[in-house]
């Protein structure tokens, strides 16, 4: 694997994706849905907040989770967790956390029952033994609790033509074990008794990766959009809001 391929787990996310118009497109459309679950699941009544981003990477979600917390609520406690020591070393920068750790998601050893709220964004395509990753989240999630769970649609059309046909390098050094589609999404969250409230999808799954480059001009943000819209079944994000009732 060349030093640059290496780039695709090491590269500080913050400086490549949030402060890249090009990509924070994407992240604020992503925001943007995160917080329309949260309104519907009725923030603005609680008091205060035990939250976890499960996986949290650089702690891009950090920052909406500060902002959305701050602005609806008081007196929360924020959590974060990842695997890796290289992402938690980065993340720590965010004082607003409570507690930094670092975990093999499908083992926590978070307390049962602990979290009002868990954000778990492009995770789980990462982990071969996604039904116990998805077992452990449910494990902590407070009852009447939320979870927003996010994975890349890259079981679609669109995103096979690019790994078959246009990039197919990018099978050859992607970590991803699972290319979850909304079919086989939902069969893993079913099949852990996970109830559903709803599944959004957020964005357009382009077959060539340079392509997202059109973002740069307005007419190319408007033919994105009307992508999404038309031909929602290719998106690049599918996002569910889950609910624990027990």
């Amino acid at each position: 694997m060349s030093k640059k391929d290496l780039l695709w787990f090491t590269d500080n996310q913050i400086e490549r994706q949030l402060k890249n118009p090009v990509y924070r497109i994407t992240i604020e459309k992503r925001w943007e849905i995160f917080e329309e679950i949260l309104l519907h699941n009725n923030i603005k009544e609680k008091q205060s907040m035990s939250v976890l981003d499960a996986g949290v990477g650089d702690g891009i979600n950090l920052v909406f989770l500060n902002r959305i917390l701050s602005k609806y609520t008081k007196n929360n406690k924020i959590f974060a967790c990842d695997s890796s020591s290289l992402r938690i070393r980065r993340a720590k920068k965010f004082k607003f956390v409570s507690n930094f750790k670092i975990v093999d998601l499908k083992s926590t050893n978070y307390k049962s029952n602990q979290f009002d709220l868990i954000i778990c964004n492009h995770v789980l395509e990462h982990i071969k033994e996604v039904d116990l990753a998805v077992k452990e989240l449910k494990r902590i999630l407070k009852p009447k609790g939320l979870m927003i769970l996010n994975v890349p649609n890259e079981g679609c059309l669109m995103a096979k033509i690019r790994n078959y046909i246009f990039q197919r390098e990018i099978l050859k050094i992607t970590d991803h074990v699972h290319f979850f589609n909304k079919q086989s999404f939902l069969k893993v969250l079913k099949k852990n008794k996970i109830i559903v409230q709803k599944l959004y999808r957020a964005g357009f799954f382009f077959p060539y990766f340079p392509l997202i480059n059109i973002r740069k001009y307005l007419f190319g943000r408007y033919f994105e959009k009307v992508l999404s819209f038309f031909v929602s079944s290719q998106s690049a994000d599918l996002i569910v809001s889950v609910s624990k009732s027990e």
